[in-house]
């Protein structure tokens, strides 16, 4: 986790960080709300749908954001924030593109991670046409910043 706290941890040195681990199915969530910053990391995106896109979870991150908690996801994580989930071939044990239900977080579009170390153009494209909204790639070091309508603020690639 420390790749992912590190820097945060450089720029605020007194945050107190505590880790969510998204290894198992019973979370308290109740014990972070008090949490000012809830990073999802990487992880198996198939996992990561079958286990966290479920109300109770959803609740707790609408939650946190409406009482001003910042959420950050890399990789998984990011892409479990969407209302919809695009997930590469590169991303799951079928090979094949899938739209998936997620969290919520933002709706207006759909994001696709990895995107040139995946070489994901044309499979981004052909699930673009899947869905009603854009799909906007992301490289490995690039990010969007988000407000907590789900609205882009800024990509930084």
């Amino acid at each position: 986790m420390k790749k992912y706290t590190e820097v945060f941890q450089s720029q605020f040195p007194n945050l107190n960080t505590d880790y969510l681990l998204l290894d198992t199915e019973q979370i308290d969530f109740d014990s972070y709300l008090d949490a000012d910053l809830i990073i999802i990391g990487g992880g198996n995106m198939e996992k990561y749908i079958a286990t966290y896109v479920n109300q109770e979870f959803k609740n707790y991150i609408d939650h946190m954001l409406n009482k001003g908690a910042k959420v950050i996801g890399f990789s998984s994580g990011a892409l479990l924030l969407g209302e919809k989930v695009y997930v590469s071939p590169n991303d799951n044990s079928d090979h094949q593109i899938k739209i998936k239900n997620g969290l919520g977080v933002f709706s207006q579009f759909l994001i696709s991670v990895h995107y040139d170390s995946w070489n994901d153009k044309a499979n981004k494209d052909i699930a673009e046409e899947l869905v009603n909204v854009p799909i906007i790639p992301l490289n490995d070091h690039s990010c969007l910043v988000l407000d907590k309508l789900g609205n882009i603020i800024e990509k930084i690639d």
